[in-house]
């Protein structure tokens, strides 16, 4: 990676992911789909589709499914407009969804941020209910890529990675 490149993402990172400023909730969620969007396209055009040109195995964590899952929650934001945002980027070959029950997830964390709860609230109950309708709205999004679901609520860290190997096998 050319060192303007690692410039570009390093400077549009906290744009995108935060720390965000006090006053992000009156910024529109199109506005927001806009700077999320522009930065899994840098990624896509400068990193992934070179890589796989180059005949390289990719492995990207979380990828731009989960945003799209989050702003099907989203009531006042035109799905085809999501749909259409992130439809250009590169279709992976394979694609692995780790899942874990809310309440387990919680019970790791200890804490979590006000995004993980949708900003519907601070209580443990804000946190499990949104992450449940996450995990649905994700699955929705899913539904045309086929990935292998890997329930870790009581998988060891072993045995995900030999979950994870047995599928990666059967498409490289």
């Amino acid at each position: 990676m050319n060192a303007s490149l690692a410039e570009r993402i390093e400077s549009l990172f906290p744009v995108v992911w935060g720390p965000f400023p006090p006053d992000r909730d009156s910024w529109s969620e199109r506005h927001w789909l806009f700077i999320i969007a522009s930065w899994f396209a840098l990624l896509d055009e400068n990193v992934i589709i070179p890589f796989v040109e180059s005949r390289h195995i990719v492995v990207v964590d979380n990828a731009h499914y989960k945003t799209m899952a989050r702003y099907r929650l989203k009531k006042n934001i035109n799905q085809e407009l999501v749909r259409r945002v992130f439809s250009d980027l590169r279709y992976p070959d394979g694609l692995i969804l780790l899942e874990v029950r809310p309440e387990i997830a919680l019970a790791r964390k200890g804490e979590f941020e006000a995004v993980e709860s949708g900003f519907h609230g601070e209580k443990d109950e804000d946190f499990t209910r949104h992450q449940l309708e996450l995990s649905t709205a994700l699955r929705s999004v899913l539904t045309q890529t086929q990935p292998c679901i890997i329930e870790t609520s009581t998988l060891s860290p072993v045995e995900i990675l030999q979950h994870a190997l047995l599928y990666l096998r059967g498409i490289l």
